[in-house]
């Protein structure tokens, strides 16, 4: 005679804290293994255009529309980046009459000079130059 188990129905988690806020980066750091946390982090940091998308945020909210706009992308495309920078709680969504509004919430710390994020786990500076840093010699 052979037992089986009925399959246990797991409730995926969507790494948000009661109330729908999302988990602050660190706070879910601690609770998952860090390394495969911190791989997850970093790629989802490691698309160009979603570094764009949250460079723009740091000026203040913006809708799907305004970020489509402003980066010349097409708009699918903003969303589905968008999508995935919550997923690691680096932007949040409100809804603001017909539109959502975008923003970086506030577990993800913005500095004073408006260009730093802290994560948490580390410190991500942006520089708000439009020509790309020089490479040193020898590289």
């Amino acid at each position: 005679m052979t037992l089986s188990a009925a399959p246990r129905r797991h409730r995926r988690s969507t790494g948000r804290q009661k109330g729908g806020r999302p988990a602050d980066p660190a706070s879910r750091a601690r609770r998952a293994d860090g390394a495969d946390w911190h791989a997850q982090l970093f790629r989802a940091l490691s698309d160009p255009n979603r570094l764009r998308i949250i460079y723009r945020l740091l000026d203040g909210p913006m809708s799907v529309g305004e970020l489509t706009s402003a980066l010349e992308l097409e708009q699918s495309l903003v969303s589905h980046h968008l999508a995935t920078l919550r997923k690691m709680s680096l932007v949040m969504a409100e809804r603001s009459g017909r539109f959502v509004e975008y923003a970086l919430p506030r577990e993800v710390a913005v500095t004073l000079d408006g260009k730093t994020l802290d994560l948490g786990c580390c410190v991500v500076t942006f520089r708000r130059s439009s020509t790309p840093p020089r490479q040193k010699a020898g590289r």
